[in-house]
């Protein structure tokens, strides 16, 4: 089942990162709706489960950012030549982190080696990327089946119910 992130909503869900990279990033394509179901989610205290693989995934991203806003140029180059560069993001990185870390809701799942075993299999059953299969694996490892996202990928695994705000996901 898909449905908007609008509508009425479980008292547990899984946040994929793509929401949180949203509702973080003011420029990226779905932060209104990102940024408001964040918002949402807090003042109703939904429990919020994440992996620890999002603060990899959010901190790429922080610092991928940052340092092109501030330099106007490529980040990997950019990175190459200096790698202290990544030292620009510092304080939003923490910022970030720390208003994670210190949500009430906000609940982290460790990515242990049984999520991995699974997730291994959520690649090939799925036909989904190892990051995908590991949240995935992650949010069946605390028995949820509800998921937040604004990627398409997860539209292939069936028993679960997606919270979106992607037309592409809204459509099918």
């Amino acid at each position: 089942m898909i449905l908007k992130l609008t509508d009425e909503l479980p008292d547990r869900i899984y946040l994929d990162s793509s929401i949180l990279i949203n509702s973080i990033i003011t420029t990226s394509k779905y932060y209104d709706e990102c940024s408001r179901f964040i918002e949402r989610i807090s003042d109703m205290a939904i429990k919020c489960f994440i992996s620890s693989l999002t603060f990899d995934e959010i901190w790429y991203i922080l610092i991928k950012s940052v340092v092109e806003d501030k330099t106007d140029k490529n980040f990997i180059e950019n990175y190459r030549k200096r790698p202290s560069i990544i030292n620009l993001a510092k304080d939003v990185v923490d910022r970030i982190t720390l208003d994670i870390i210190m949500a009430d809701n906000f609940i982290i799942i460790p990515v242990t080696l049984e999520v991995i075993t699974m997730a291994r299999e959520y690649i090939w059953k799925y036909s989904l990327l190892p990051r995908d299969a590991i949240h995935l694996s992650a949010m069946f490892s605390i028995g949820i089946n509800t998921i937040a996202t604004t990627d398409e990928d997860f539209k292939r695994v069936e028993n679960i119910t997606i919270y979106t705000c992607n037309p592409n996901l809204l459509e099918r």
